[in-house]
C-alpha cells in the first residue's frame, strides 16, 4: 500500500514538473515568436523607408541635375550633423536587405 502511494506521489510530482516545464517552454516560445515578428517588422519598415528615399532622391536628382549618390551623401552628412548620430548603413546593406526580404 505504501509503495503504491509513493509511486502515485512520484507520478503526480513528475506530472507537475512536466506541466511547469511545458508552461515555461510555451512562454519562451511566445517571447521568441514576438522577437522574430518585431525584427521582421523593423526590417520591412527599413526596406519601405529605403524605397521611399530612393524614389525621392531620384526625383530630386532629375530636377537638380546632381547625381543621386551625391544627394544621398549630402543628406546623410546633414542628418549626422543635426543629430550627432553616425549613419552606418550603406547602400549595399539596403540592397542586400531588399534582395533578401523585399520580395
Amino acid at each position: 500500500m505504501e509503495t503504491a502511494l509513493i509511486s502515485l506521489a512520484g507520478v503526480v510530482l513528475g506530472s507537475c514538473i512536466s506541466g511547469i516545464f511545458l508552461l515555461v517552454q510555451s512562454h519562451m516560445q511566445k517571447k521568441n515568436d514576438d522577437f522574430v515578428r518585431k525584427s521582421l517588422n523593423m526590417t520591412q519598415q527599413y526596406i519601405s523607408l529605403y524605397k521611399l528615399e530612393q524614389k525621392y532622391v531620384e526625383k530630386l536628382a532629375s530636377r537638380t541635375g546632381e547625381s543621386a549618390k551625391t544627394i544621398k551623401e549630402n543628406m546623410r552628412k546633414e542628418v549626422e550633423n543635426e543629430t550627432n548620430v553616425h549613419i552606418s548603413y550603406t547602400e549595399k546593406d539596403a540592397k542586400d536587405l531588399l534582395q533578401t526580404w523585399g520580395k
